[in-house]
């Protein structure tokens, strides 16, 4: 008689044909993908209490029954807090309303700038000639003191 079961040694798994494993990666990998959100319904607070969760997570649970989401928080220890938020629907603003127009009359116009521009950049040539006629005097003084 020979045995039914195979015979495996320690270190080897059964065979499984390649195709198959491909196909077995390929369903992990689509499973992984398909499952964008936390967001997961329950019936009540007390089934988002009883939901084990990863440590170090946040998950959020829409209740089935009434129009509440609880955030599930769970820290490194295992420890986890319950937050409990309401829904309500709100409409959308239907239009807003133009804004109002800025009173600028306070404010200086580009041309009353340019004037006070020009008005200074005179006061600053007077300036300069008053200066350099006062240097001018200082040295005429100087030349007269050194000529007598």
């Amino acid at each position: 008689m020979y045995n039914q079961y195979p015979y495996y040694s320690y270190n080897t798994m059964p065979y499984m044909p390649q195709y198959m494993q491909a196909q077995q990666t390929q369903n992990t990998m689509m499973s992984n993908f398909g499952n964008n959100t936390n967001i997961i319904y329950v019936n009540g607070i007390d089934d988002a209490k009883n939901r084990q969760q990863p440590t170090n997570s946040v998950y959020m649970y829409r209740d089935n029954e009434k129009q509440m989401i609880y955030e599930k928080t769970v820290d490194g220890k295992g420890q986890f807090e319950v937050k409990t938020y309401t829904l309500t629907a709100t409409n959308a603003p239907q239009s807003t309303k133009p804004a109002e127009p800025i009173d600028l009359s306070p404010y200086a116009k580009k041309s009353d700038i340019e004037a006070i521009k020009g008005e200074i950049d005179g006061v600053k040539e007077n300036l300069k000639k008053v200066i350099l006629a006062g240097e001018l005097a200082k040295l005429d003084k100087k030349a007269v003191k050194d000529n007598e």
